[in-house]
């Protein structure tokens, strides 16, 4: 199986998929340009909000968040404001709790 990202950070193919909200900000706060990164250490200083454009990341599975939380924000920006309030606030009132289910854009 080839690498996804090539030695020089930038992206080989295929698709990048982020196993939550903080490997997904994590990917972006890497990116030096669409498709390509840059090894760093350090603190993620990125904040994600809707209206941002992902440079990375191409899918994130991520568990339901609280309402609220920046977290929230960071998949609203990724998979559209009104359609995850949508499905967050549903099973919300529907007494599910949030770590039950998960959600995948």
């Amino acid at each position: 199986m080839s690498p996804l990202v090539d030695q020089s950070g930038t992206r080989a193919g295929g698709r990048i998929v982020a196993v939550g909200t903080d490997y997904g900000r994590a990917l972006e706060s890497a990116a030096v340009a669409p498709g390509q990164i840059k090894a760093q250490s350090g603190f993620a200083a990125l904040t994600i909000f809707p209206g941002y454009g992902f440079q990375i990341v191409d899918a994130l599975l991520t568990n339901f968040h609280l309402p609220r939380s920046s977290l929230l924000v960071l998949v609203c920006a990724f998979g559209g404001r009104d359609f995850m309030l949508r499905t967050t606030i549903m099973p919300w009132k529907s007494g599910i709790g949030f770590t039950v289910m998960a959600t995948a854009c």
